[in-house]
Parts: structure tokens; C-alpha cells; sequence
């Protein structure tokens, strides 16, 4: 049988356990932006995956020995359960340990991730992506260039007047250019326009006196660079596990659990979860992606807009 005084003293182990390893959670999941290197993403699925497993275990550890604690001081305790308790505890504490250490051991000697010295913000790292993974970045940097270019052509007597036009329509009809629950993925502008309503829109434009324009708090509100998901696997990791944990106030593990899964969907872009009101939003359009069906998807319409070819 283990004493009370042995399982105070094993529950303060496994809290401290479990400090360190959301500690070092916190850590991975602020360098996730700055990994590039594609070629180490199935030493991170794992990496992350045994995180995941040492924190479950770590918790149901933390859980038993408060029950077993619990039942232990009860003057009419039954011996034959605190016994079963006392095999299950030995059990628990083993595998708890392993899962644990398993974990510290492999986040010490990573050198995939170098989380303490980020080496990836600090060097060139060669893109090793597949083709569906890489974003259509140089189009679009050689797109904006032309446009640029054009402009400058027409010069800029012309494209003030343009200015002066658009401003104008804009007065006249303020929603004329504005799509009520639309998400924009744009190649061409290289941004992307999360869903809004034009109620909304209109709501905060009699509010808040530092927006002069509806087109001014597009794009301070919902327009998100196409750059922000410059690595589509931690994009989808990040975007997801945001959602679990703010929209949803979900347990770290099960966070942890749903980031993992969704960040393996090659073919969803990381924006669609950003658009995602909550879990079953995303959960639905899912669905309808692994069956090829995203057109019947009713929580937001999506709008694409490809690079010009050159």
C-alpha cells in the first residue's frame, strides 16, 4: 500500500511535470512561425504527438492520485479498492514518467527545431516544399510588379483621377463593392478578406470615429496578408489551435489533439480557419472537403482570385 504522505509527495512531482510541460508548449507553439524547413515536418508531427500524450498522461496521473488520496483517508476506506488503486498508481506513475522524460529528452537534443536559439530566423533556409504545399508567391510578387509598372505608365495625373473616381462611387453607394459573409483568397491582390456583413461594417463605421471609410476597417480588421500563412503547415497548426482555445475554450489537450489532426489537411488553406466561427464550422466544411463537396459548405461563401498569367 503507498502512504498519503508518498502520494502528496508524487502529486507535487507530476503538477510539476505538467508546469513544464505546458511551459514548454508555450515555448514550441511561439517559435512555430519561424521553422521553414519542410523537410522536418514528420520529426515535428511526432515531436508535437508526444507532447500530447505526456500531458494526457500527465493529468489523468494528477487525477488518480487525488481520488486515491481522497479514498485513502476515509476512516471506512475499502481495502480491497485501495489496493487495486495501489497496482493501478505503480502503473500510472511508470508510464507517466516514461512519457514524460521520453518527451524532455527529445525537446533538449531536438535539433530540427532549435526553439532556445531559433536558428531559422536567422539564416537562409532552402525551401523543400512540395508543389501543393508551396505558396504562389513569385507569381504574385511579379504580378504586383506589372500593376506597378502600369501605373506608373498611365502616371500619376491618371491614377489620382482613378482615385477621385473610385472615392466617389464609394460616397454614392458605400456597398456597392462589398460582399456580405464572403472569405477572399486572393493571388492577384495577395491577401486575404476574412467573411464580415455590411451591417457590421456600418455599425462600426457610426462608432468608431478613426475609421473614414468602410474600405478603411476592411482593411485594418479583416484583411490578413498572404504572407501571414507563409508556412502552410504551422499556419493550419497555429489557426487551428487558436480557434480550439479562444473561439472554443477547449482543454489544452484536446487544442493540441485537434491542431495536429487538422495541420496534416494538405489541401486546406489555413485562412478557411481563420474564417471559422467556432469548431463545427470548421468541422462541416471538413466534411464537405474530404468529399469534394466544398460548394455545399453554408457557413461562408469562399471567392478565389488567381494570379494574372504571365
Amino acid at each position: 500500500m503507498v502512504t498519503t504522505k508518498e502520494l502528496n509527495y508524487e502529486l507535487r512531482v507530476q503538477k510539476s511535470n505538467l508546469k513544464i510541460l505546458i511551459t514548454s508548449f508555450e515555448k514550441i507553439n511561439a517559435t512555430l512561425e519561424q521553422i521553414k524547413d519542410f523537410s522536418g515536418l514528420s520529426r515535428l508531427y511526432s515531436f508535437l504527438e508526444r507532447l500530447q500524450d505526456a500531458i494526457t498522461s500527465t493529468q489523468e496521473t494528477i487525477k488518480f492520485i487525488k481520488d486515491y488520496i481522497s479514498k485513502s483517508v476515509k476512516p471506512d476506506a475499502n481495502k480491497t479498492e485501495l489496493k487495486e488503486m495501489s497496482k493501478m498508481y505503480t502503473e500510472l506513475i511508470r508510464s507517466s514518467t516514461h512519457l514524460f522524460n521520453q518527451f524532455i529528452l527529445e525537446y533538449i537534443n531536438s535539433s530540427t527545431y532549435d526553439l532556445e536559439e531559433v536558428k531559422y530566423a536567422q539564416e537562409e533556409v532552402v525551401d523543400t516544399a512540395t508543389e501543393q504545399e508551396k505558396e504562389p508567391v513569385t507569381e504574385q510578387i511579379n504580378a504586383d510588379i506589372e500593376t506597378a509598372k502600369d501605373i506608373v505608365n498611365n502616371g500619376i495625373a491618371q491614377a489620382a483621377i482613378i482615385e477621385e473616381e473610385n472615392e466617389k462611387q464609394e460616397k454614392d453607394n458605400p456597398y456597392c463593392e462589398y460582399e456580405d459573409n464572403v472569405l477572399l483568397i486572393s493571388e492577384k491582390q495577395c491577401k486575404f478578406v476574412l467573411p464580415y456583413s455590411i451591417k457590421e461594417l456600418n455599425s462600426i463605421l457610426n462608432i468608431d470615429n478613426s475609421y473614414a471609410t468602410i474600405q478603411d476597417i476592411i482593411e485594418e480588421r479583416y484583411t490578413i496578408p498572404i504572407s501571414f500563412y507563409k508556412n502552410p503547415f504551422v499556419s493550419r497548426f497555429k489557426e487551428t489551435y487558436n480557434l480550439m482555445k479562444y473561439k472554443e475554450q477547449a482543454p489544452l489537450t484536446r487544442c493540441l489533439k485537434v491542431a495536429i489532426e487538422v495541420s496534416k489537411i494538405r489541401n486546406l488553406n489555413p485562412a478557411i480557419i481563420t474564417a471559422c466561427n467556432n469548431y463545427e464550422q470548421l468541422n462541416q466544411f471538413l466534411n464537405y472537403l474530404q468529399k469534394n463537396e466544398t460548394d455545399k459548405f453554408e457557413g461562408f461563401n469562399i471567392k478565389y482570385e488567381a494570379s494574372p498569367a504571365l
